[in-house]
């Protein structure tokens, strides 16, 4: 992982934290049930949050291909 990124797990929580350092987070957005892109102030995406990380291999496959599908279909409209 490059040293530009941070990742945290909480056990407790189930939560998975994927963010850049030096970035301030000042939007989110739940794009899928349990997916969480966090923005810059300029709307570039700086973090996603996993909720029940711990899910299946399987089930964190498909929410991510729906996800990345997602977000490639509003970038181009």
């Amino acid at each position: 992982m490059p040293e530009d990124f941070i990742m945290e797990y909480d056990k407790e929580t189930d939560i998975a934290h994927l963010r850049l350092k030096g970035e301030e987070i000042v939007r989110s957005e739940e794009v899928a049930p349990g997916l969480i892109i966090e923005y810059n102030a300029k709307g570039d995406i700086v973090g996603i949050k996993l909720l029940n990380a711990s899910r299946s291999e399987e089930e964190l496959k498909k929410l991510f291909n729906e996800t990345a599908d997602s977000i490639l279909r509003d970038l181009r409209a």
